[in-house]
């Protein structure tokens, strides 16, 4: 039988959709994709990656740390992207 696990390369401890730092324990969702497990502080930006983690991925490889979506979390808290 093959083992179907997904080995896990490394952590981004980065919100690839909105940039907010974010460790394992204020996590709302995580997704593991091509052996990166990435993070994410809202279903929102969970849920926009995964509609399109292909183009995310390829924008976050051309250069930056997030796609600079403003999250639910920013609009609470007044900040500006």
């Amino acid at each position: 039988m093959r083992d179907t696990r997904v080995s896990i390369l490394r952590t981004n401890w980065v919100d690839p959709m909105c940039g907010m730092q974010i460790d394992t324990s204020c996590a709302v969702a995580e997704e593991i994709y091509i052996g990166v497990r990435y993070l994410f502080c809202s279903e929102e930006c969970h849920r926009l990656f995964v509609r399109a983690a292909t183009r995310h991925i390829t924008e976050l490889a051309h250069g930056g740390d997030c796609i600079g979506y403003r999250c639910p979390n920013q609009r609470a808290n007044g900040e500006i992207r």
